[in-house]
């Protein structure tokens, strides 16, 4: 989706291979690949892997300029501006300008409300545990918690949302 946005037809333009991230990370570093795609937390420990081994002259990490974050976003807009502080990986000395996606709970629309809401509840109230656990949940928050959904949210969640006092925009809502 990001490349075809991008202008390429990743089926004529690139040969591409279905890797697992250490498995693309051990075939950047033996050159088998030339590019991979890590879509994971920070840090990812594939791309640490891949930057232990290769550094930063051996490999980079892509910046999108704000017309390509446009492009991606043109059909569905996921996509929200990330900066990689330098030091994310070993050998990265500068900030990198990429992009990146929420991550989504989902659950099918017959779990009760009562129990969604429980769960998020949940969730945001043990963000400091969280936050011990993985890295990611660094930046989670109720106030950010909008950004780059683009599905309906279970009624649980939104009940949790509104009583946090988010105003939660139309197309996030269930018909």
């Amino acid at each position: 989706m990001i490349l075809e946005a991008l202008g390429y037809n990743p089926a004529k333009d690139f040969k591409l291979k279905y890797l697992g991230y250490n498995p693309s990370a051990g075939a950047l570093q033996n050159g088998r690949i030339v590019g991979m795609n890590i879509p994971a937390g920070l840090p990812a420990s594939a791309v640490t892997q891949a930057y232990a081994i290769l550094g930063s002259e051996g490999m980079r990490i892509l910046d999108f300029t704000e017309r390509q974050l446009e492009a991606v976003n043109s059909e569905y807009a996921v996509w929200k501006r990330a900066i990689l502080e330098p030091g994310t990986y070993p050998g990265q000395d500068k900030p990198v300008r990429t992009i990146s996606q929420s991550n989504l709970l989902i659950v099918h629309e017959d779990v009760g409300e009562d129990q969604i809401y429980k769960i998020v509840k949940n969730m945001y109230d043990n963000l400091p545990f969280l936050r011990q656990v993985h890295r990611a949940t660094e930046k989670m928050s109720v106030e950010s918690a909008l950004e780059g959904l683009s599905v309906p949210l279970h009624p649980g969640v939104q009940r949790y949302y509104r009583e946090q006092g988010l105003s939660i925009p139309s197309h996030l809502l269930l018909k």
